[in-house]
C-alpha cells in the first residue's frame, strides 16, 4: 500500500496566501498605532517620572533586547504606572539600541505623560509618531503582503496546470 504524496505547490501556495494575509494584519496593527499616536495627541499631559529604565533580555528569539521604562504619574487623584514609550512595534533588538534608549529616560528624570482619559492607567512619552520598527514594518509589510499574494496564486495555478497536463 503506497501513502499519497504531499502535492508541495498546493501546500506551498496556501502557506504563502496565508503569509499575504499574515503580512496585512500586521501593516493594519502598524497603521491602528499610528491612528492612535495621533489620537493620543489630544489626551491631558501630566508629569510623571522615571522608576526603572534598562534594557531586558527576552524580546523576540535569541538574544533580542528591548528597552524597559517604567513611569508613575498622578492623573485624577491617583498614582498610575506605566512602561508605554510610544505607540507600535516595540524596539525589539540588540542591546547598545536597547542600551540607548533606556540611558535616554534615566531614573528620577521628569517626563511629560500624555494620559488616555478614558483609562488612566493608558498612558505614553511619545505622541504623534511610532516607534522605528513600525516604521520600517509599515514599509516592508506592504511589499511583502503583495509578494506573497503573487508567490501563492502563481503556486496555486501552476498545480492546477500541472493536474490538467497529467490527466
Amino acid at each position: 500500500m503506497s501513502l499519497p504524496q504531499v502535492n508541495r505547490n498546493k501546500t506551498g501556495g496556501w502557506m504563502l496566501l496565508g503569509g499575504a494575509v499574515v503580512f496585512a494584519v500586521l501593516f493594519l496593527h502598524e497603521v491602528r498605532a499610528l491612528v492612535q499616536a495621533m489620537r493620543a495627541e489630544s489626551w491631558p499631559v501630566v508629569t510623571g517620572t522615571i522608576v526603572e529604565s534598562r534594557p531586558v533580555l527576552g524580546c523576540g528569539k535569541g538574544g533580542s533586547y528591548y528597552p524597559l521604562v517604567r513611569y508613575r504619574y498622578v492623573y485624577n487623584a491617583q498614582v498610575h504606572e506605566s512602561r508605554r514609550i510610544a505607540f507600535g512595534w516595540v524596539d525589539c533588538g540588540s542591546e547598545p539600541r536597547a542600551s540607548m534608549i533606556a540611558a535616554s529616560h534615566p531614573p528620577g528624570e521628569h517626563v511629560r505623560v500624555w494620559v488616555r482619559p478614558s483609562s488612566p492607567s493608558e498612558a505614553t512619552v511619545m505622541v504623534g509618531n511610532i516607534s522605528d520598527g513600525s516604521w520600517f514594518g509599515m514599509a516592508l509589510w506592504p511589499v511583502f503582503t503583495v509578494l506573497s499574494f503573487m508567490m501563492g496564486r502563481s503556486l496555486l495555478r501552476q498545480e492546477r496546470a500541472d493536474r490538467r497536463n497529467v490527466r
